[in-house]
């Protein structure tokens, strides 16, 4: 796995990622991604997501937690907790994801018809982390 430490923007307020890259993509290869905000209250660094992370990563799919701003090492007021706002920062981790070159955005054609390949693969395999997580 590659770890990288990102930044990237919300409204004029940096935030803070963790980019997880899977082992074995060969060249220009892309994966799919998901992204992970790490709760109401959490923080990037939670050792609760590893299980969550490893299960994805295992199986090709990059993953980006990241703190929500005023939180961890995200800039913003922590004394203010805005849920709008952190809904917000999770659209501004998905559009960076889309800055990434390692990122697949789409796959075509789709693995069942009718479906949006990436999306549909993601919300699979994270349905299948969350039940692996748990059964360790």
């Amino acid at each position: 796995m590659t770890v990288e430490t990102v930044r990237f923007y919300s409204h004029g307020v940096a935030l803070v990622g963790t980019l997880k890259l899977p082992d074995g993509r060969s060249g220009d290869e892309r994966v799919p991604a998901v992204v992970q905000g790490p709760g109401w209250l959490g923080l990037r660094e939670a050792k609760v997501y590893e299980p969550y992370h490893d299960f994805l990563l295992a199986e090709g799919v990059a993953v980006l937690v990241f703190d929500y701003r005023g939180f961890g090492d995200s800039e913003g007021d922590a004394t203010y907790l805005d849920p709008m706002a952190q809904v917000e920062d999770y659209r501004s981790a998905a559009s960076y994801l889309q800055t990434r070159p390692e990122i697949l955005l789409t796959m075509d054609p789709a693995p069942t018809p009718g479906n949006h390949g990436n999306h549909q693969e993601a919300a699979r395999l994270a349905v299948q982390a969350f039940y692996a997580a748990a059964d360790p």
